[in-house]
């Protein structure tokens, strides 16, 4: 029986690979045929060697293929603005003045400053929040630092975030729990 009819035909043949990982495993199963010939030293036709050859050129050229493949760049249009202006006007003046925050409904702005570069870390906590879905919580926070304290100022914050009181209580005891949990 020809050593090519009992290999698999997915051996003798590849079919079209689709992935990396397919081409180097097609590469890896015709060094490992080789080195079993070698090994047991079977002597392979001209004819089975030259399907072997062939099948490795086309490995080859594949994989060049794959590797000179440009993946398209996706743009995704920009979000459409927030929808809550009385907000960022509220947060913007508290930025300008601050006021006690003993005050009930006063935003309790926190701003943590990062060790390298000067970026920083804005937390809000506000009542006000409630409502307001979490993802256009950051760029009413991020518009409201640039009416109050211009652009440059607005672009040194790294991760805006805003929170209820509740959510800010039910997050502090979740992360106690999770460091508990640890020990």
């Amino acid at each position: 029986m020809p050593l090519l009819d009992r290999m698999s035909s997915h051996q003798a043949r590849p079919h079209r690979l689709d992935t990396w990982l397919e081409l180097e495993r097609a590469a890896a199963r015709r060094f490992e045929w080789s080195e079993k010939l070698r090994y047991k030293n079977v002597v392979a036709s001209d004819v089975e060697l030259l399907s072997v050859r062939k099948s490795v050129d086309w490995v080859r050229a594949n994989l060049r293929c794959v590797m000179e493949l440009k993946v398209p760049v996706k743009r995704k249009k920009a979000k459409p603005p927030h929808s809550h202006p009385e907000l960022v006007e509220e947060l913007a003046r508290e930025l300008r003045a601050p006021r006690a925050r003993a005050m009930k409904g006063i935003p309790d702005i926190q701003e943590e400053e990062q060790r390298y570069g000067g970026w920083l870390a804005v937390t809000v906590l506000w009542d006000r929040w409630a409502g307001v879905p979490m993802e256009e919580r950051g760029p009413i926070i991020l518009d409201a630092y640039r009416q109050a304290r211009g652009e440059e100022e607005m672009l040194k914050i790294t991760l805006p975030v805003g929170l209820t009181i509740e959510e800010n209580l039910r997050l502090r005891a979740r992360k106690r729990r999770d460091e508990a949990d640890d020990v």
